[in-house]
């Protein structure tokens, strides 16, 4: 996948979400006013509107190709801020959406590569450790965090929660960045085969349109599947007619069977068609096979003949005239000889 459409899904699929958690947010205030306090009720709409704005100008700035690296990077920066806010707004340290910095990294690693991820992954860690320090020691009450969460867990279950969530951030960068950049060999390798794959089809077609014989492939079961222009032209019927149709009944001289499918054949037979005269047309079978080497069918080449066989009789006829012309001239001196013998007597 290309990386301004890849991008693109990335914005649409965080304005989506972006919504959905709104809504959420209004339904559990509604029904619960006091679920949520105001000031972080206030805090966490104006957060999802002006990621909906974020994500609404990306989009529209994404029609720059030059802008694109830069508003990849850009992203990551908003996500990290994001959640970042997201947990000053929902109790810091005892927020349930800790977890959202994995998909951001996770995003670092698809929309750019395995460093980049890892690099997000050690500052998710910095912004997360220093919130949760802040919270601890009451720097951030005056933004309505209250150090209270902190307190009640003490400094070494602080330390655990910050090194917990730090190795989870590097796990997750390094495992999502090897399968990304093993996603993206494949996808480059799919890509390149597919380029060679239709370079060959079109290869095989030129060949196939271009021969001055005719070939036809048939299965295991007797049906044609290749029917060349060559065919066309000497049969009248069309490779769409003549596509799936038995091979006897076009060619019932062709030979088909096991034999057929086991070794070559070769022969020859007369064609009437009600446009011509009847026709002489050599034909070779070749067997081939499928990739677990079973017989799957033949390769028929036909020729048609009646001009070298005309030609043929033509030499021969020749050959013939000229021998008689020959055994004539040597009766001629034959008789020739008595006679002047007889006249100088």
């Amino acid at each position: 996948m290309k990386t301004e459409r890849r991008l693109r899904l990335f914005i649409v699929a965080r304005i989506v979400v972006t919504l959905l958690f709104l809504v959420s947010v209004l339904v559990l205030k509604v029904q619960d006013p006091e679920a949520i306090e105001n000031t972080a009720f206030r805090g966490i709409v104006l957060l999802m509107a002006s990621s909906c704005f974020f994500s609404a100008a990306s989009l529209a700035a994404l029609r720059r190709k030059r802008w694109q690296l830069s508003l990849t990077y850009l992203q990551i920066f908003w996500d990290l801020l994001f959640v970042t806010l997201l947990l000053l707004f929902t109790d810091g340290i005892a927020s349930p959406y800790s977890f959202l910095y994995l998909l951001a990294i996770m995003n670092a690693a698809l929309l750019l590569s395995r460093r980049e991820a890892l690099y997000t992954a050690a500052l998710s860690g910095i912004l997360f450790g220093a919130m949760v320090d802040l919270q601890y020691y009451g720097l951030l009450d005056k933004v309505g965090l209250s150090p209270l969460s902190a307190l009640q867990r003490g400094s070494v279950v602080i330390f655990y929660t910050i090194f917990l969530h730090l190795t989870g951030f590097i796990v997750t960068a390094f495992i999502t960045g090897y399968l990304t950049e093993r996603a993206r060999s494949s996808e480059d390798a799919l890509r390149v085969s597919q380029v060679n794959y239709e370079e060959l089809q079109r290869l095989h077609s030129s060949i196939v349109q271009h021969l001055t014989n005719g070939l036809m492939t048939v299965t295991r079961d007797g049906s044609i599947r290749v029917f060349n222009p060559y065919l066309e032209r000497l049969t009248g019927i069309s490779q769409e007619d003549a596509y799936d149709k038995a091979c006897h009944i076009i060619f019932p001289h062709v030979p088909w069977g096991e034999q057929s499918l086991s070794q070559p054949q070769q022969g020859e037979f007369c064609y009437r068609t009600a446009s011509v005269e009847p026709l002489i047309i050599g034909y070779r079978t070749m067997p081939f096979c499928d990739v677990l080497g079973e017989p799957a069918g033949m390769i028929v080449t036909i020729r048609n003949l009646t001009d070298s066989k005309q030609l043929e009789l033509a030499l021969k006829r020749q050959d013939r005239l000229a021998a008689l012309g020959e055994l004539a001239a040597r009766m001629a001196h034959e008789i020739r000889n008595p006679l002047a013998a007889i006249s100088g007597s």
